[in-house]
Parts: C-alpha cells; sequence; structure tokens
C-alpha cells in the first residue's frame, strides 16, 4: 500500500502490506480520509478485483491500473 500526494512534486510514501480484509481497509481508509480526499487505484487480477469491491463500498472513487 501507498499513498501519493497530488500534483506531479507530491510525494509517495509506502505504507507497508496490507492485509485484504475488509476491516484492515475500511481503518486505513478512515485514517486517510481525515487528511483528506482519497482516490484508489489497484492492479488488474484476482486481488485487485476484490479490493475493488471493498474499496467502492467503502465508497472510494477507484480506478484500474493495467499492468503492461
Amino acid at each position: 500500500m501507498a499513498v501519493a500526494e497530488g500534483g506531479r512534486a507530491g510525494e509517495i510514501r509506502s505504507l507497508g502490506i496490507l492485509s485484504n480484509r475488509l476491516e484492515a481497509i475500511r481503518k486505513l481508509v478512515k485514517k486517510l480520509r481525515e487528511q483528506g480526499e482519497i482516490r484508489a487505484g489497484y492492479e488488474a487480477g484476482p486481488t485487485g478485483y476484490c479490493l475493488y469491491w471493498q474499496l467502492t463500498q467503502l465508497e472510494v472513487e477507484c480506478e484500474v491500473i493495467a499492468p503492461v
């Protein structure tokens, strides 16, 4: 899991590994929302698809990031 601040010069920080469980994701989303707007990108594939559904359930805007 990583976060990136807005704009081209925005800082990118690793938050480490996050469990793919709704409660862990809910806790992180709550923490990030306290800092402002959040949007998510997820990798295409079985794990990413599950993450997409979890995030959209929490009303987080998501976009697929397809590997080349």
